[in-house]
């Protein structure tokens, strides 16, 4: 059904347009505006006293928001540095997402949308290894902040393995895709259903130990929300799992010979099968679609996350 796949790749096109105007409103609305806000209140301490002046290296060192509603009062808890890092990775995530849209492939059996080196398998891959280690990080530091708040040890030292495993499940991509045998595949979704749930298990465990009684939000999402969203990332991921483990017993049932990884390897730089037809897309149109939208979102939100309790001696 070719009518079928040119109406899923302009859904997927639309999204990706969607996704950068939502980013672009949130920096401009949120980020920049808070930025110069920044800047004024700390050109005002500077010209007071000396007291006011350390207030504003305080106020420097901070920068989520407890409401995001109302930026003019508003305390902000993570260091600035952070939420840096926190910006750049989230617009690698976005644009990233954009291109793959834009040019869509399925790595293994090397099926692309269009005739084109930007649809080549090798930058795809690049590409997603980059900005899906710059998500970990944003999801890490996220759950290690509101950790360190709460001075919840444990919890901090498992946001602090999310990169790490993040990096171990891309290799495990990398021989996936160059070796073309599903079991590296199934071992790089079991990691990432892993790292979803140490931050779901963290985020619920954080959660209740602060008791909140009016949970703060941005964007209209709080912590629970969030913890949702992860436990829903958690499903996917095994729903992936499952497949990549047909996949491979379907392949060992009809005896396929996997390439070496050098041989593989060069095979990524071309594409073996050029198609619209969304029969041959199936199950990764699916997990395509909800990745490049709701996950995309999660990277903007986590930008911009309600303001962490500052309960306990903080490990920051």
């Amino acid at each position: 059904m070719v009518s079928g796949g040119w109406l899923w790749y302009t859904i997927m096109c639309a999204i990706t347009m969607f996704n950068i105007a939502f980013c672009a409103y949130v920096f401009v609305t949120r980020h920049w505006k808070r930025q110069r806000l920044f800047e004024k209140n700390y050109n005002n301490n500077n010209n007071s006293s000396s007291n006011s002046s350390s207030s504003g290296n305080t106020y420097l060192q901070q920068l989520i928001p407890s409401t995001i509603n109302d930026l003019a009062t508003e305390k902000i808890t993570a260091p600035l540095k952070q939420q840096s890092a926190m910006n750049v990775c989230c617009w690698i995530f976005v644009l990233v997402a954009g291109y793959r849209s834009t040019f869509p492939r399925i790595d293994v059996p090397r099926i692309c949308w269009f005739d084109s080196p930007f649809s080549y398998i090798v930058y795809g891959r690049i590409s997603a290894s980059i900005a899906e280690i710059c998500w970990a990080f944003q999801i890490s530091i996220v759950l290690s902040n509101f950790a360190s708040g709460l001075a919840a040890h444990t919890t901090y030292k498992m946001a602090l393995l999310i990169v790490p495993l993040a990096i171990v499940a891309e290799c495990f991509s990398w021989a996936c895709i160059s070796i073309e045998n599903r079991l590296y595949c199934t071992c790089e979704e079991s990691i990432w259903t892993v790292i979803f749930l140490i931050a779901f298990l963290g985020h619920i465990y954080l959660y209740n130990r602060v008791g909140y009684v009016n949970p703060p939000t941005s964007l209209g999402i709080g912590y629970f929300g969030y913890s949702i969203f992860l436990f829903l990332c958690i499903i996917a991921q095994l729903l992936q799992v499952v497949l990549y483990v047909t996949r491979y017993i379907e392949d060992t049932q009809n005896n396929v010979k996997y390439k070496g990884f050098i041989q593989g390897f060069e095979l990524l730089h071309s594409c073996k099968t050029i198609s619209k037809n969304i029969d041959d897309w199936g199950d990764d149109a699916a997990w395509m679609t909800g990745y490049f939208s709701i996950c995309v979102w999660s990277s903007i939100w986590l930008t911009i996350p309600p303001r962490m309790p500052n309960t306990g001696s903080g490990l920051l």
